[in-house]
């Protein structure tokens, strides 16, 4: 097996960290990436003591006893925590502040409590919260968009069968688009290509739920939701 220096993990569901160092022990540059995925025994991270970069994103379970120390990784020159357990990204900063005097780039960003973790798990727009360009408010009232929608797409399909709610889901679709408009109005507007990729996603979250709440697809009533919306957003 050839030597492995780089490696990029993403979309973790879960990961074994003393796998994951047994396997690759003399990697330098480490990043690992999931959606609100598990990361376990990631206190062995610190087997790999040549690492020089290490990233980790969106990636939950590790608690304070995981942190790792520079006695463990004396090569680590950046680490980048983002949405991480709360606990975690505190010790991991304590531990690692020291050494920025040292020439460590270290920044930890957006630290989750176990209650963001439950209340999120069904939020496709979560990944904006703390996200530099979108202030709290906003992202509050996106959240809220995005759940009342969600009720009305499952409310919907629950009364009619797709066809017969073609016509009120695409007003659902035209309501959304245009309550995005107003909030992305402005002299700050927040709604950028990833923004609206997630705007979309948000409403096939919708209809998914409409479909395990009732157990049958509804291909029709997705297309109807998103119409609604391209035909009258400005983002």
């Amino acid at each position: 097996m050839p030597e492995v220096w780089r490696l990029k993990v993403n979309d973790i569901e879960s990961l074994n960290c003393a796998d994951l160092a047994q396997s690759f022990p003399n990697v330098s540059h480490l990043s690992l990436a999931g959606d609100l995925g598990t990361l376990a025994e990631a206190s062995a991270l610190e087997q790999m003591s040549r690492l020089r970069t290490l990233f980790i994103y969106d990636l939950f379970g590790m608690t304070r006893a995981d942190a790792v120390t520079i006695e463990h990784l004396p090569a680590l020159e950046m680490l980048g925590l983002y949405s991480t357990p709360a606990d975690y990204a505190t010790a991991m900063r304590k531990a690692w502040k020291p050494e920025i005097a040292n020439g460590t780039f270290v920044e930890i960003r957006s630290p989750r409590k176990p209650e963001w973790v439950e209340e999120n798990r069904d939020n496709p727009l979560r990944g904006w919260d703390g996200r530099e360009h979108i202030s709290a408010a906003r992202y509050r009232k996106a959240v809220a968009q995005y759940h009342a929608t969600r009720r009305a797409v499952i409310a919907a399909l629950s009364t009619f069968d797709e066809v017969s709610a073609s016509e009120q889901l695409s007003e659902l679709g035209r309501g959304f688009a245009q309550e995005f408009n107003r909030l992305d109005a402005g002299r700050n507007p927040f709604i950028e290509t990833e923004e609206r990729d997630e705007l979309f996603l948000a409403l096939d979250a919708a209809v998914s739920a409409a479909e395990q709440r009732h157990g049958r697809q509804f291909a029709r009533a997705r297309e109807a939701l998103a119409s609604g919306t391209d035909a009258f957003r400005d983002w």
